[in-house]
């Protein structure tokens, strides 16, 4: 497939960008979810700049939050989710490294929700030295948070993404921060505070929408753990205009829907 290109990137100090050249020799491939017929290769497109961009489902992962998982099922999501013994990826054990072959370590009465898992997130909170702490971890429930694969973006040196979530349906964007990792398949993850943002549910168990109908912008800029929403919105707002706004994502929603025919 020959690139499609539009425009040219914009020079340092220049008006933003409006090119958008999805080509087929820049494609980072998403391997089809195993067992599943249904699913199918997706794709993801790096853009001259650096920033990368996909369309993508939305599943609401509840990583984080303090009453994610809970003993007999009684967390916010299966605890499934989370893992299984010997393999939690999900929470932290009570091994010294929280490594995932140990026992789910359990909140104190120190911790945001006594007795519940503690959840644990790719992004860390550098002040909270103790693994075992709830604090440590960003919280679903109070941060826009995306969740990736590595073969798109990982968390490095405690610093994740800055992301542009956009329902095709709608005309304003919602803003967030990569801050969990997904599996190798999964390109369309998020938490419970990004999807009502999004005017979705926030049920984790509920899934979310199973149909690709948003699309996704990696930004280059970076930060570090996040204080608050209001946080992630205005450095990752920023960092959108820098990029070239909702006119360059709207005209790279067009080239992604051409690509998709």
């Amino acid at each position: 497939m020959a690139p499609l290109l539009v425009g040219a990137p914009c020079a340092s100090g220049a008006e933003p960008s409006t090119d958008c050249a999805l080509s087929a020799n820049a494609t980072i491939v998403i391997p089809a979810k195993p067992n599943d017929p249904a699913d199918t290769i997706k794709h993801a497109y790096k853009l001259a700049d650096g920033s990368i961009i996909f369309v993508g489902r939305f599943e609401i992962d509840a990583d984080g939050a303090p009453k994610a998982y809970g003993f007999e099922g009684n967390g916010l999501d299966r605890l499934a989710n989370a893992g299984k013994q010997g393999e939690w990826y999900g929470l932290a054990t009570d091994r010294p490294d929280c490594g995932p072959s140990g026992n789910p370590a359990v909140q104190s009465a120190d911790d945001p929700a006594p007795g519940f898992y503690v959840s644990t997130t790719s992004m860390v909170d550098p002040a909270v030295r103790d693994c075992h702490r709830q604090r440590r971890y960003v919280d679903s429930t109070t941060i826009p948070y995306v969740a990736l694969p590595g073969g798109i973006a990982k968390v490095t040196h405690g610093r994740g993404r800055l992301v542009v979530v956009k329902a095709q349906s709608k005309s304003a964007p919602e803003f967030a921060v990569h801050a969990d990792g997904a599996p190798s398949y999964g390109i369309g993850e998020g938490s419970m505070f990004l999807a009502k943002r999004l005017g979705l549910k926030t049920d984790p168990q509920a899934g979310g929408p199973s149909a690709r109908k948003f699309v996704y912008l990696i930004l280059n800029d970076t930060m570090g753990f996040p204080r608050s929403a209001e946080e992630v919105q205005s450095k990752a707002s920023d960092a959108f205009q820098r990029w070239g706004g909702i006119d360059r994502l709207n005209h790279c929603a067009d080239q992604l829907n051409t690509l998709a025919r």
